[in-house]
C-alpha cells in the first residue's frame, strides 16, 4: 500500500500549520491559565482529551457564552495541532495505517472546532459563513473585535482541515473565508494575540493562492509577527522554518530560523511556556530530520 500523495501545495500547508497552529493559541477564558503556564507537555497532553470533553460540555450547555466556545475550540485545536500532530511524526514512515488513522482524529478534531466557532458566530448572523463562501465581503466588515477569537478559531481549523485534506469540498470552500476572516482580525485588532493572525497567514503564503509575490509576502508577516509578539513566541521561527524556508529550497535560513525558536526563553512569558516548549521540541525535531525536507541539507552550513 502507498501513501497517499498530496498536491505540492497542500504539502507545503500541511507541513507549516501543524507545526504553528497549536503555538498561536491562547485558551479561551474558561480553560485553566496553568495549562499554558505548564512545563511538562507530557502531562498536558494527556490532560487534554478530558478538558476538551469539559469545554464541549459547558459549551452545550451554554451555547451562547463565547468564552465556553472559545474554550472548547481552543482546546481541539491545540490538541489537534500540537499533540496529535506530532504523534504522526513518530510513527515510523511505513506505517501507513496508524498514519491514516492519526490523520482522520486530527481533521476530525479541527472540524469539531470549525462547527464550533461557526455555530456561535452564527447565533448572531446564521449562514454567516455561506454568505461570506459566496462573497458577501460585507457580512465580514459587520465583525468586531469581540469576534476576533471565534473568527480565527473558525480560520485556523478551516486551514487544518483543509491541510489533511484538501479534496474535502466541506472545508475547501471556505479556504478563502478563513483568509479573509485572518485579514479582518488584522484590521480590527492589529497584532492581535501576539500576531497570531499574522503567523498562520504567514504559513500558508506558498500554499494558497493569493495576489502578489509569496515570498514577500511572507517575509513582511514573519516582521509583523515578530513584532507583535515582541519576539517572544517560538512557533513563528519554526513556521517560517517550514513554510518559507523549505519552498525556497534554502536549508540555512532552515537552520537559522529554527536557532532562533531555540533562543527564545520559555521563562520570559509564563503564559507562553508551554506553547514554547512545544515549539521548540518541534525545532530540535526538525533539525535532525533535515534530509526529509533538503536534497542537501548541509548547504550554507559551516561544514562546507
Amino acid at each position: 500500500m502507498k501513501s497517499p500523495k498530496l498536491p505540492l501545495a497542500s504539502a507545503i500547508l500541511a507541513a507549516a500549520f501543524l507545526s504553528t497552529a497549536c503555538s498561536t493559541l491562547q485558551l479561551g477564558r474558561h480553560a485553566a491559565e496553568s495549562v499554558l503556564r505548564d512545563d511538562d507537555p507530557d502531562l498536558v497532553e494527556e490532560a487534554i482529551p478530558t478538558l476538551i470533553k469539559a469545554a464541549e460540555t459547558a459549551a452545550d450547555t451554554w451555547p451562547a457564552d463565547r468564552g465556553c466556545a472559545e474554550a472548547a475550540a481552543a482546546l481541539q485545536l491545540l490538541y489537534a495541532g500540537a499533540f496529535l500532530s506530532e504523534r504522526v511524526e513518530r510513527l515510523p514512515p511505513d506505517d501507513f495505517t496508524g498514519r491514516e488513522a492519526l490523520a482522520a482524529r486530527i481533521k476530525g478534531l479541527y472540524r469539531r472546532a470549525f462547527a464550533r466557532a461557526r455555530a456561535t458566530l452564527e447565533l448572531r448572523e446564521p449562514g454567516f459563513f455561506d454568505k461570506l463562501a459566496a462573497g458577501d465581503v460585507e457580512a465580514l466588515q459587520r465583525r468586531r473585535a469581540v469576534d476576533a477569537p471565534l473568527l480565527y478559531y473558525a480560520a485556523a481549523a478551516t486551514l487544518g482541515a483543509y491541510s489533511m485534506d484538501p479534496f474535502d469540498a466541506s472545508h475547501a470552500k471556505y479556504v478563502q473565508s478563513a483568509i479573509l476572516c485572518l485579514e479582518r482580525i488584522r484590521a480590527i485588532v492589529p497584532g492581535w494575540n501576539d500576531g497570531s493572525a499574522e503567523e498562520l497567514l504567514m504559513s500558508i503564503a506558498f500554499a494558497v493562492p493569493c495576489p502578489g509575490d509569496p515570498a514577500e509576502k511572507a517575509e513582511r508577516l514573519y516582521r509583523e509577527a515578530l513584532a507583535a509578539s515582541g519576539g517572544k513566541r517560538a512557533s513563528i521561527h519554526v513556521g517560517w522554518a517550514l513554510s518559507v524556508a523549505v519552498p525556497g529550497d534554502d536549508p540555512q535560513a532552515f537552520r537559522n530560523a529554527l536557532g532562533a525558536a531555540l533562543s527564545v526563553d520559555t521563562d520570559a512569558d509564563t503564559d507562553l511556556r508551554l506553547l514554547n516548549l512545544l515549539a521548540q521540541r518541534k525545532a530540535r525535531r526538525l533539525l535532525g530530520e533535515m534530509d526529509r525536507y533538503f536534497l542537501d541539507p548541509l548547504a550554507g552550513s559551516p561544514a562546507e
